[in-house]
């Protein structure tokens, strides 16, 4: 078995035992996968993602309570041993990168326990998914994504015609936009980077906003009719102030903050057009109610991911892509392959 791990900010180790799992930096013996474990299930790594988290753990932005960590909060996965004959070997499996411990509190993994950046983990079956066919494994790598926007959708009470402005086109915000416009909003994106707004665009979002050459305000009115909009949708992870957008929610409209930081987030924000204007502020941290509608919105293509995926590297190759995402402002999907 191989795995990585965050050893301390800035360094990065690989572990290597054959047929041994590593705990906070210490081999241990793979619990056995037989009757006395019916619950545990080996699985063959496929493909992993990195988050913003964890690169911010790296950089030592956000000091992760239980270095060193295993970075990487969910994969796609085979089923390499089971007892449980519900999974059957090679069958293909979504991680989640939630677990509900006995007392139902959610922890996520790459964060409090380690993540899926290793060739082969063992995983309670709760926290494994069966992936129909006909989605791929990149797609399956977007399943948490799509949760939180559900999570997040669901937070707006959105009703047909709504408009809901997003702030910066990270592939979250994408992701979210083309569910809104599923259920018959009208989502409208603003961001300063064209690059970004044209993937938005490609993916379906008709109203774009680009506030290098373009007024955010007199836009939204042209676009709304003077209505404002309905709802406010933040990704915290990539967007650090809101007081330029704030302005644009009708009175008593919504304002939902989505993100995987957990401790150390910065937001700049002018209170005073909160109270002014009553608006209802809401959060999201984790989609974990909403993997089974997401997979299900994946399958039956409901959702669209191109262009949405900043790269793909191979799992020998991981200090190439904590490089390279570290030298750039890239909110894009970031992917870690197993041969």
């Amino acid at each position: 078995m191989k795995a990585w791990k965050l050893i301390k900010p800035l360094e990065y180790k690989q572990f290597s035992n054959s047929e041994q799992n590593i705990d906070n930096g210490n081999f241990i013996d793979c619990p056995p996968i037989d009757s006395t474990t019916p619950e545990l299930i080996k699985f063959k790594m496929v493909k992993c993602n990195l988050s913003v988290v964890d690169i911010d753990y790296y950089h030592d932005k956000s000091a992760s309570p239980n270095l060193p960590i295993t970075p990487a909060r969910s994969a796609v996965a085979l089923v390499s041993e089971s007892y449980d004959s519900s999974f059957e070997i090679g069958r293909r499996v979504f991680l989640s990168p939630y677990h509900a411990d006995e007392k139902g509190n959610i922890i996520t993994r790459s964060h409090t326990i380690d993540g899926y950046l290793s060739d082969y983990t063992v995983v309670n079956s709760k926290d494994a998914y069966p992936i129909p066919e006909g989605m791929t494994d990149s797609e399956v790598l977007f399943v948490e994504d799509v949760a939180v926007a559900v999570a997040s959708i669901s937070k707006l009470n959105i009703s047909k015609g709504d408009y809901i402005a997003l702030q910066g086109a990270s592939y979250h915000n994408c992701i979210i936009a083309q569910l809104a416009i599923y259920y018959q909003a009208i989502p409208i994106i603003i961001d300063n980077d064209d690059d970004r707004l044209a993937i938005a665009q490609n993916l379906g979002v008709y109203y774009t906003i680009d506030t290098r050459i373009e007024n955010a305000h007199r836009k939204t009115i042209e676009i709304t009719s003077g209505k404002m909009i309905d709802s406010l949708v933040i990704d915290v992870d990539s967007f650090s102030t809101i007081d330029n957008v704030l302005p644009l929610v009708k009175r008593g409209g919504i304002v939902c903050l989505h993100g995987y930081k957990k401790i150390n987030i910065k937001l700049k924000c002018n209170l005073d057009i909160i109270l002014l204007n009553a608006l209802t502020v809401v959060s999201i941290d984790n989609g974990y109610s909403d993997i089974m509608s997401a997979i299900n919105l994946i399958a039956n293509k409901v959702i669209k991911f191109d262009n949405l995926i900043g790269s793909e590297t191979p799992f020998n190759n991981l200090m190439q892509i904590i490089n390279f995402i570290s030298d750039k402002h890239n909110p894009l999907k970031h992917i870690i392959t197993f041969s």
